[in-house]
C-alpha cells in the first residue's frame, strides 16, 4: 500500500478517490509504474489485491469511527480473472520437496508439508493444528 500511495502522489485520504485509483491501476497494468526493473507489468490479480487492501483499510477505518464518509472505492470493480488450473506435484517432485524439508533448520517443516500433501490442507491450516487435533496410526 505504501508503494501504491507513493505512486499516486501520496494523496491525503480526504483527496483520495476512485478516479485517482483507476488512473494508478491503468498505469500499473500498462507497466508505466513498476516496483522493480525486473517486473515491468503486473497482472489484473495484483491490482485486484491492491483494490482489496484499500477497501479493507477504509472499511476498517469506518468500523473504528475514524472515517465518516463513504469508502471512496466502494463502487470500484475488480477485473475479471479466470481461475488458474490446479497443479499437482509428481512423485519425484514430492521426494525432492521432502528431502529439502528434511535439510531445513525448521523443526516442524516436514510435518506440516506432509499434512498438506496428505490432506490438501492450506499451509495456514496445517501450521495451526495442535497435537491433540492429529491422529496418528
Amino acid at each position: 500500500m505504501a508503494f501504491a500511495c507513493e505512486a499516486m502522489g501520496n494523496p491525503l485520504a480526504t483527496e483520495f478517490n476512485a478516479k485517482i485509483f483507476a488512473s494508478y491501476r491503468e498505469q500499473r497494468l500498462s507497466g508505466k509504474i513498476t516496483r522493480s526493473s525486473r517486473v515491468k507489468t503486473v497482472t489484473p490479480r495484483t491490482v485486484n489485491l491492491e483494490l482489496a487492501y484499500f477497501n479493507a483499510m477504509f472499511n476498517e477505518l469506518r468500523r473504528l469511527d475514524e472515517w465518516t464518509t463513504p469508502n471512496p472505492l466502494e463502487n470500484e470493480r475488480e477485473f475479471k480473472i479466470s481461475e488458474s488450473e490446479m497443479a499437482y506435484l509428481t512423485i519425484e517432485e514430492i521426494r525432492t520437496l521432502l528431502t529439502e524439508c528434511e535439510n531445513s533448520r525448521s523443526k516442524d517443516l516436514t510435518a506440516i508439508v506432509k499434512i498438506c500433501l496428505a490432506t490438501g490442507a492450506r499451509w495456514s491450516e496445517a501450521k495451526g493444528l495442535k497435537g491433540k487435533q492429529i491422529l496418528t496410526g
